[in-house]
Formats: structure tokens, sequence, C-alpha cells
């Protein structure tokens, strides 16, 4: 699956884990803004690669407030994102 992601796609995913890094279960993944700024790209370009990633990792059909940390379990379980 790793190879199957982009740079960009990539760099959205771990930003999206980070705050994971050395964390409780409590965390919640990074927001949109927070991914953007960190990565310097616009909010709706981080909302496009989170899109493709919902479709790779198989999370799409989950209702929107799941998706993303679904996406950030099945990132860190896999080994994509450590």
């Amino acid at each position: 699956m790793a190879d199957a992601l982009s740079p960009a796609q990539r760099r959205v995913l771990v930003a999206l884990c980070r705050p994971y890094k050395g964390s409780s279960s409590f965390a919640t993944p990074a927001t949109n803004h927070e991914i953007a700024d960190e990565l310097v790209l616009s909010v709706d370009a981080v909302k496009t690669h989170l899109r493709v990633l919902f479709q790779k990792f198989g999370v799409e059909h989950l209702p929107q407030n799941q998706k993303r940390a679904r996406l950030v379990e099945r990132a860190l379980l896999s080994g994509i994102v450590s």
C-alpha cells in the first residue's frame, strides 16, 4: 500500500497522524487547516488528498465523523505511518 501513495499523499497522511505520535489513544487526527499550515498547502488541496486516501484505505463509506480516525488507525496498523 505504501508504494501506491504519492509523495504528497504520504505527507498529508503523516501530518494527519502526527497528533498520535507518542500520545494516548485520546488523540484526534489533525484538522485540514492544521495539515494545510504544516505542509504549506491550501485546505482544498488537503481535502482532495484526503478523499483519495479515504478511497485507497477503504474508509470512504464510513460516516464523515469516523473517516479520519479510521484512516489514521489503518495507516498506523499497516506500518505505513509509524
